[in-house]
C-alpha cells in the first residue's frame, strides 16, 4: 500500500534529474552500454523508467526481484557488469546512497556520488561527485578515471 501511495502521490511530480536525458543520450551516441542496477521493487522501477521515458537508454535493467541480497551487497552491480559483458574496472556507477556506493566499491567498479538527499561527507565510497548531470560529458568521465 505504501509503494502504491508513493506512485500515486509522486507521479504528477516525476521529473528526470537535471541534465540526465542529455547525458544518457550522449553515452548512447558514443556507443556506451548502460545498465540500471536497483534494489527497488519492480512496480517502482517500471513507474520511474516508463514515466520518464528512460527505458530505451538501458541495455540492461537489474531490479530487486533479480537479486538475493540487496545493497550494500555487490550482487546487483556484479550482475550488471556480467550482463553488459564488461570488466568491473570498465564500469562507472552513479549512486546517491551510501549503501549503493559501498555495493559498487565491493563490485570493484568506479564510483560517482550523486549529491541529492545525502551530503558529500556521507558518500564516503565515491571517487568523484556531482550535484546533477548538467554539463556532464563522456570526456569528463574518461578524464576522471584515466
Amino acid at each position: 500500500q505504501k509503494e502504491s501511495l508513493y506512485r500515486k502521490t509522486y507521479g504528477p511530480h516525476q521529473v528526470a534529474a537535471p541534465g540526465l536525458l542529455d547525458f544518457l543520450s550522449s553515452l548512447k551516441s558514443a556507443g556506451y552500454k548502460i545498465a540500471l542496477g536497483t534494489s527497488a521493487p519492480v512496480p517502482n522501477v517500471l513507474f520511474t523508467i516508463d514515466g520518464l521515458h528512460l527505458r530505451s537508454y538501458f541495455d540492461l535493467i537489474i531490479d530487486g526481484s533479480m537479486v538475493k541480497k540487496g545493497k550494500p551487497d555487490p550482487e546487483v552491480y556484479l550482475k550488471c557488469v556480467a550482463g553488459l559483458g564488461l570488466e568491473a574496472s570498465e564500469c562507472v556507477v552513479f549512486e546517491d546512497a551510501p549503501a549503493g556506493l559501498l555495493s559498487a566499491r565491493r563490485a570493484e567498479t568506479r564510483r560517482v556520488g550523486v549529491i541529492t538527499s545525502h551530503q558529500k561527507e556521507e558518500l564516503t565510497e565515491a571517487e568523484q561527485f556531482i550535484f546533477d548531470f548538467k554539463n556532464l560529458t563522456v570526456d569528463t568521465i574518461q578524464n576522471w578515471f584515466a
